[in-house]
């Protein structure tokens, strides 16, 4: 079990990807909501607190990078979560572009455990 549990809202309109992600993270004992887009996260993010947001970057109606805007809009520095973009993109600027928008971490898909654990940990910071 993680020291500190984290709430975690993960923002993913793939169902596999879905299932993948959702298993690892119950697996580590987190605390995990599910949505399947940016407009579905920001009204869950407008409801419950959350630590961390786990978003992929391309969805529709709103993605990843739309929401992390409207995120840093919406809440200060010290409310907001940590947002952490999954990305199956392999062009080299889109890890700029999510920093660039307000998200802290940017991994890529298939999900890796150890590294999503890495990146965990320094939300908790």
């Amino acid at each position: 079990m993680p020291a500190i549990t984290l709430k975690i809202l993960l923002v993913e309109d793939n169902s596999m990807a879905q299932t993948i992600a959702l298993r690892i993270l119950r697996s580590l004992d987190y605390q995990v909501d599910l949505v399947e887009n940016g407009l579905e996260a920001l009204e869950a993010l407008r409801q419950k607190h959350y630590d961390v947001v786990l978003t992929d970057v391309q969805m529709p109606q709103m993605g990843g990078l739309e929401m992390a805007r409207h995120i840093c809009q919406e809440w200060s520095l010290e409310a907001r979560p940590y947002i952490i973009a999954l990305t199956s993109e392999v062009m080299p600027d889109i890890r700029e572009e999510c920093l660039q928008v307000g998200m802290n971490e940017c991994i890529s898909k298939p999900l890796d455990i150890d590294t999503l654990i890495e990146v965990l940990k320094k939300a908790r910071i």
